[in-house]
């Protein structure tokens, strides 16, 4: 009996060990989520030691099967207490996902109802039997069992692995809270694994490992260095930060990112959501990526990827203790609403300049802009030494459209008008409304019989043309007076020269073309070119 006695010391000094921890971390709890987590793992510790203790003592073979029964859901709290431990110290704000929970919850239930029904199938447990040290009754372990064994085997695997994954992307001086953090499973894996072989034959010793595992797990939360706190705080940073970061390797790959990285890929790239990491930069934000070893490059990515999606992109180079480049950091900052705001203020302020020198009614070049630009255009006549003519456009009898069908009439036939002379000029020709029914015609690069040819077109295409309003169908003719620039003429001169020729075109009978007489000795700008130099 002293060996049975003393296993009761041990198991019940673990248990007691194991609470204390649990009470410990339950006061901590509100300093950080992963002393809840230490809570949940200690009692299922502590509650594995106690039913340890409880099959030593019990003497009747039905008390042992039923006391096994019903603390061997400890063991799985024991399991999933550890998987929960290793995700809340890779994030210290880590909370435990429902999804995560949901799944996790479906082997223990399972367990609970083969330990409910196992009267009827002993698949779980076969029976209860006195073979231990001392003939201490040992209950003996079922085919579904095993399989328990080997599902909490994976749980450990699948956090180590997650721990492992970790504590691989980080500085060696900043590894030691991983380390402690896969020494936790070192103690049970060990004394299970001794004792696997011998599991229908002696006393199950897995509990005290556990209980040398919440002490680890207690020194390695309670107790971090500054070191230790440096890659959560990293982490915690890096994904809180707004702007996309990815930090690529030599060869271009992606090597980490940010949770903003991620959501980015999600609108510009869907394909690559599962699967960032290890992919080419270039596949995120194309082939034009600048990635210079000695400078930071900065460019602005529009619409990555088809997506619609703008992008201030920034490539920083990082570099080992010896100054070598050994990758680049990527900040991409979503310019996507700057740039439609800033285009909307572009247009805005296009329509507006154009509000201000279009004619409200016709929508040609009001006064205004032909008071500006012509001076312009008569220097470039005379600097390229090319011909400029210049017509005045009256719509006759126009009074009589008024007073005889009403002023919206009138200004039908002023569009109608506006719309013939638009259509029937060059693309650098310009084309003005002066004021009420007259218009002004600049024809760079024409030369008089050229300007003539045309305006006679015009005129023809004015008399030729109808317009419809209130029910009637109206038609009018034009007068035109035509000058040619001398080289000379100031841009009110050479208005007034054709205003000339047009009030001769109205006392010739209207609907016609008259061309201004030159001034004696002025040819054009060409002529007035060779004599300044003769």
């Amino acid at each position: 009996m002293v060996v049975v006695f003393g296993l009761v010391a041990v198991f019940g000094l673990a248990a007691l060990v194991a609470a204390s921890v649990a009470a410990v971390g339950w006061r901590r709890q509100r300093e950080a989520p992963v002393f809840g987590v230490l809570t949940f793992f200690a009692l299922g510790v502590a509650a594995w030691a106690v039913s340890d203790v409880v099959n030593l003592l019990v003497a009747d073979p039905g008390q042992a099967l039923l006391w096994g029964s019903l603390f061997i859901p400890a063991e799985s709290v024991v399991v999933i207490g550890f998987f929960f431990l290793a995700s809340a110290v890779m994030d210290r704000t880590w909370r435990l996902p429902w999804r995560t929970a949901a799944l996790l919850a479906v082997e223990p239930a399972i367990v609970v109802f083969l330990l409910a029904t196992n009267p009827w199938h002993h698949l779980f447990f076969a029976g209860v039997e006195r073979v231990g040290w001392q003939g201490e009754l040992v209950l003996q372990l079922g085919p579904l069992y095993w399989a328990h064994i080997a599902y909490s085997y994976l749980v450990l695997i699948a956090g180590m692995i997650r721990v492992e994954r970790v504590r691989r992307k980080i500085p060696r001086g900043q590894r030691r809270i991983y380390n402690w953090t896969l020494g936790t499973v070192l103690p049970p894996t060990v004394i299970n694994l001794v004792g696997l072989p011998l599991e229908n034959q002696i006393a199950d010793l897995t509990s005290i490992g556990f209980v040398f595992s919440v002490i680890i797990a207690y020194r390695m939360v309670a107790h971090p260095t500054l070191p230790e706190q440096i890659p959560v705080a990293r982490r915690q940073v890096f994904d809180t930060l707004a702007d996309a970061v990815v930090v690529a390797d030599r060869s271009g790959r992606i090597l980490d990112h940010n949770a903003a990285a991620r959501r980015l890929v999600e609108r510009v790239r869907p394909a690559l959501e599962s699967g960032l990491t290890g992919a080419p930069v270039t596949e995120v934000f194309g082939r034009d990526v600048p990635m210079a070893e000695d400078a930071v490059a900065d460019q602005v990515l529009v619409g990555v990827g088809g997506s619609g999606v703008d992008l201030h992109l920034r490539t920083s180079p990082l570099r080992d203790r010896r100054g070598n480049c050994i990758g680049w950091a990527l900040t991409a900052h979503d310019i996507t609403e700057a740039n439609r705001l800033r285009r909307q203020v572009e247009e805005a302020n296009t329509l507006l300049r154009e509000q201000v020198v279009r004619d409200a009614l016709t929508g040609l070049y009001n006064r205004r802009h032909l008071t500006d630009m012509l001076p312009a255009l008569l220097t470039g006549s005379i600097e390229g030494e090319t011909p400029l003519s210049l017509a005045v456009v009256d719509i006759d009898h126009f009074k009589r459209v008024n007073d005889t069908y009403g002023h919206a009439s009138g200004d039908a036939v002023l569009i109608r008008v506006a719309q013939i002379l638009a259509t029937s000029v060059r693309y650098d020709d310009l084309v003005a409304r002066l004021g009420g029914e007259e218009f002004v015609i600049v024809l760079p690069g024409m030369s008089p019989e050229a300007a003539r040819t045309r305006l006679e077109k015009l005129r023809e295409s004015v008399a030729a043309a109808q317009t419809r309003t209130a029910g009637h169908q109206l038609s009018v003719t034009v007068s035109i007076g035509a000058a040619a620039f001398d080289g000379e003429q100031t841009a009110t001169e050479l208005l007034e020269a054709a205003d000339e020729a047009l009030y001769t075109a109205k006392r010739l009978g209207r609907d016609r073309v008259e061309q201004a007489v030159p001034r004696p000795g002025n040819a054009g700008p060409s002529s007035a070119a060779t004599r300044e130099t003769a």
